[in-house]
């Protein structure tokens, strides 16, 4: 079986989202999530900039 190549994830400290991109939900400050709370936003922050 092939390697799978796997994408590079970075963390951002911060974010800053385009005009008219609203989060459906708030999130505390990062620094207060969990690594795995984290990735969730950052899923929902790239949908943001899809839509």
């Amino acid at each position: 079986m092939p390697d799978i190549e796997k994408p590079e994830i970075e963390i951002l400290k911060s974010f800053e989202a385009p005009i008219g991109a609203i989060p459906e939900r708030p999130v505390d400050a990062p620094r207060d999530l969990p690594l795995d709370e984290l990735v969730v936003v950052a899923e929902e922050a790239y949908r943001a900039l899809d839509a």
